[in-house]
């Protein structure tokens, strides 16, 4: 605004404002354009589950660094939280833990593939409840998010 008012006030010649001016949107442009950096979570949902059970949680994470790894998962609604991979041997599914997934740009946690794996929960997770889970990322550190609950 500031700008603005001494644009419209200074006894410049009106050339002079008008380049200013183009070259201060061109510097805002760049800067409003600027490359994202770090980790992003979109569309993250739990799945309803019953105390004593197991849930999964499904989200997209989209990385706009380097290369980094998700090692660590951890939710308070449950005594243990894992990565998981689900895998087919034959005509039977399984799912087994894994110790990290490399982040390159996109990737994404779903049915039937990677996830995140609740177990033995402490308490019902019921439709549009909300749970908050933390994610660690080796270099982009902690990252807590809310999830809602959904009937899948």
């Amino acid at each position: 605004m500031l700008i603005l008012f001494w644009l419209k006030n200074e006894s410049k010649t009106s050339n002079f404002k008008i380049s200013l001016l183009k070259k201060l949107l061109i510097i805002l442009f760049f800067i409003s354009c600027s490359k994202k950096e770090g980790i992003e979570i979109t569309n993250a949902y739990g799945r309803v589950g019953i105390k004593g059970g197991t849930s999964a949680v499904f989200m997209k994470i989209r990385n706009y660094g380097q290369i980094d790894t998700l090692y660590e998962v951890h939710c308070d609604c449950s005594e243990i939280s894992e990565i998981h991979q689900t895998f087919k041997e034959g005509d039977k599914l399984g799912m087994k833990k894994v110790d990290f997934i490399e982040i390159k740009d996109n990737f994404e946690l779903k049915p039937l593939s990677y996830h995140i794996m609740l177990i033995n929960l402490k308490k019902d997770l019921n439709e549009n409840d909300t749970i908050k889970i933390e994610l660690k990322f080796k270099k982009n550190g902690k990252k807590l998010i809310k999830i809602p609950i959904k009937r899948l």
